[in-house]
């Protein structure tokens, strides 16, 4: 599958809470508003802009599924064992804030 077919399809895929935890997760990495995230797809291209998402580099694609816990779609897309090779842009302290919200929110 081509690297933006994945793109797409993880935009049909994901839904609204999904984006949000997404765009989260990226803003230390985009060091920008994210308010005007929607959809993946804006949020993408907004990487792609900054040259952290490309299909030479679809590390952070797959660490952002990962992150949000989303498997079936690693693997369905062939990134279940994609793994940067170099630090991971997206920050502990970004995951940390992430993992606690979810468990705040399950209760």
């Amino acid at each position: 599958m081509e690297f933006r077919e994945k793109l797409l399809k993880v935009d049909q895929v994901l839904n609204s809470d999904d984006t949000k935890a997404l765009a989260f997760l990226c803003k230390d990495i985009l060091k920008c508003a994210i308010s005007s995230v929607k959809s993946p797809i804006d949020l993408f291209k907004l990487l792609e802009e900054k040259d952290n998402l490309s299909e030479d580099q679809p590390y952070l694609l797959a660490d952002l599924l990962r992150a949000i816990e989303h498997f079936q779609l690693l693997r369905e897309l062939d990134l279940h064992s994609t793994m940067s090779t170099t630090v991971n842009p997206i920050t502990p302290y970004r995951k940390l804030l992430y993992e606690l919200s979810k468990d705040i929110g399950q209760k």
